[in-house]
C-alpha cells in the first residue's frame, strides 16, 4: 500500500458526502438532532473512516475486512436517506443528489474491495499443487484396509469425538455467547446516549462491566476474564463517538482504537465512528 488513502478516489468521495450530507441535515427538525440526524452522522462517517483506518494496516486481509464495514455503513446510510425522504425532510431532488453519490461511491468501494481481495488471494501459497505432485510421482499401490480395521478406525474416531468434541464446543457456544452480549451492551449504551444528548458509558471490572446514567440495564459479573481497555470507564457522546468523560460538548473523543478482551476474545471499538466489531 505505498499510496496515501488521500488519493483513494473512493475515499475523496466519501469526504465530500460526508460535507454534504452534515450541510443537508442542518434542515433536520430540532427533535431529531440526537435521533435520526446523529445517526445518519454516524453512518456517513463510517464510510471513509474506516477506509482511512483499514489502509493504515500492513495487510491486505485486515484492509478488506475495514472496507466490509465500510461498504455495511454506506447501505445503512441509504436506508436512513430513505427514511428521512419519506418522513419529508428531505426533497425529493436532495434524495436524488444523495442517492447518486452513494452509488458512485459503492461502485468505487465494490471495486477497491475486488482488487485487494485479488491480491490476498493471489499471496496465499497453493501448497496442493506442490503436494499432490509429491505424492503422486512414482507412488507405489497400497493395499486398502480390511473390514475389520475400518471397524475399529470408526471406533476409535467415536470414542475421541464423544470426549474431546463437547468440551471444545461448549466451551466455544460459552464464549462467542459473552462476547456477543458484550457487543450488544456496548452498542446499547451508544445509542442511549445518541439519543439523549450524550454522558452514558461503560465501566469494565475483572468480570463483569456497570452501566453508567442508565437505569433500565442491570450490571454484569461472573463472566470469563476481562482486560478492560486503557480508557475504562469508557462513555460514548451524542454522536455515538468514544468519548473520555461524559460531557458531550467538548472535544474529548477517543482517536485510538479501543480493545477489549473477554475469555481471551478481543472486541474492538473504532475512533471517530464508534463502529464494535470482532
Amino acid at each position: 500500500m505505498g499510496r496515501s488513502w488521500k488519493d483513494l478516489i473512493v475515499w475523496q468521495k466519501s469526504h465530500e458526502l460526508v460535507l454534504y450530507i452534515y450541510g443537508v441535515l442542518e434542515d433536520f427538525p430540532k427533535e431529531e438532532k440526537y435521533v435520526l440526524a446523529s445517526q445518519i452522522k454516524r453512518a456517513a462517517i463510517s464510510i471513509p473512516t474506516n477506509i482511512v483506518e483499514g489502509h493504515s494496516k500492513n495487510s491486505n486481509k485486515e484492509f478488506l475486512k475495514f472496507l466490509y464495514i465500510s461498504r455495511g455503513s454506506l447501505e445503512e446510510v441509504k436506508y436512513l436517506l430513505i427514511l428521512s425522504r419519506d418522513l419529508n425532510y428531505i426533497s425529493e431532488e436532495i434524495y436524488q443528489k444523495l442517492e447518486e453519490k452513494l452509488s458512485k461511491i459503492g461502485m468505487l468501494l465494490n471495486n477497491l474491495i475486488k482488487s485487494v481481495d485479488s491480491r490476498t488471494t493471489s499471496t496465499t501459497p497453493n501448497t496442493n499443487t506442490t503436494r499432490t505432485t509429491r505424492t503422486t510421482h512414482n507412488t507405489p499401490k497400497t493395499k486398502g484396509f480390511t473390514l475389520i480395521e475400518l471397524v475399529i478406525i470408526i471406533i476409535l474416531v467415536g470414542i475421541v469425538a464423544m470426549v474431546v468434541a463437547p468440551k471444545i464446543t461448549t466451551s466455544d457456544i460459552e464464549k462467542n455467547a459473552e462476547v456477543v452480549r458484550l457487543m450488544s451492551d456496548i452498542r446499547y449504551v451508544q445509542h442511549k446516549s445518541m439519543v439523549s444528548g450524550g454522558g452514558k458509558g461503560i465501566q469494565f471490572t475483572s468480570n463483569g462491566y456497570k452501566f453508567i446514567k442508565i437505569k433500565d440495564k442491570e450490571n454484569v459479573s461472573g463472566l470469563s476474564a476481562i482486560t478492560p481497555p486503557s480508557q475504562n470507564p469508557l462513555y460514548f457522546d451524542y454522536l455515538g463517538r468514544p468519548d473520555t468523560d461524559n460531557i458531550s460538548t467538548n472535544d474529548n473523543i477517543v482517536t485510538n482504537k479501543i480493545t477489549i478482551t473477554i475469555g481471551g476474545k478481543n472486541i474492538y471499538i473504532a475512533p471517530y465512528a464508534g463502529g464494535v466489531y470482532e
